[in-house]
């Protein structure tokens, strides 16, 4: 993991993570106990984090589509982790509650950025086999850019350290960014 700050995770957990993020015939199998890790809210009152979801199977995973963090903040108040791991893990079902949330809170069902993001993704499994793996730079869901930068330093510190286990574990041979923002995180980060 790249940077000078301290991992709110501890040595002990990023070792966790890394033994529980297996390579099976040479692909990366995540254990259900180590997404479960990964995803606990930092406080009482606070989201999930939000590792990745894959629409394909994760022992396919080449490719990462990075944004800066996800918009649609699931809490355990409404979620035990269990169920949520499972979501992630499932992403017809993951989208199918990502969409009926937006419903209920009064918005179109995709938004405009899950709409440009599934296209671009249709038009790039038109040349590879391989699975995408949606991930963020700081996998920390607000309800956006504005809200993420008021969250405390740890909470942040912890979802690089979440994205960077990602990239060392899965080895992608892509990462494709997307926004200025992402770039800019994922730059700084180094």
């Amino acid at each position: 993991m790249g940077g000078s700050y301290s991992s709110s995770l501890g040595m002990s957990n990023l070792f966790y993570l890394k033994c529980n993020m297996e390579k099976m015939g040479g692909v990366t199998v995540v254990s259900h106990d180590s997404l479960k890790q990964m995803c606990l809210a930092p406080e009482l009152g606070k989201a999930y984090y939000r590792p990745f979801i894959s629409k394909g199977n994760l022992s396919k995973v080449d490719i990462f589509f990075v944004g800066i963090n996800p918009a649609t903040p699931i809490f355990p108040e409404y979620m035990e982790i269990d169920k949520y791991v499972d979501l992630l893990l499932n992403y017809e079902e993951f989208m199918d509650f990502y969409k009926a949330s937006r419903i209920s809170q009064d918005k179109n069902e995709v938004s405009r950025t899950r709409i440009g993001m599934n296209s671009f993704f249709s038009w790039l499994s038109n040349y590879t086999d391989e699975s995408i793996l949606e991930t963020d730079a700081i996998p920390y869901p607000t309800a956006n850019l504005k809200a993420l930068k008021k969250e405390p330093r740890f909470v942040l510190e912890k979802g690089k350290d979440i994205f960077y286990s990602l990239v060392t574990e899965f080895k992608p041979s892509l990462i494709i960014l997307h926004g200025k923002k992402t770039v800019d995180q994922v730059i700084d980060s180094c």
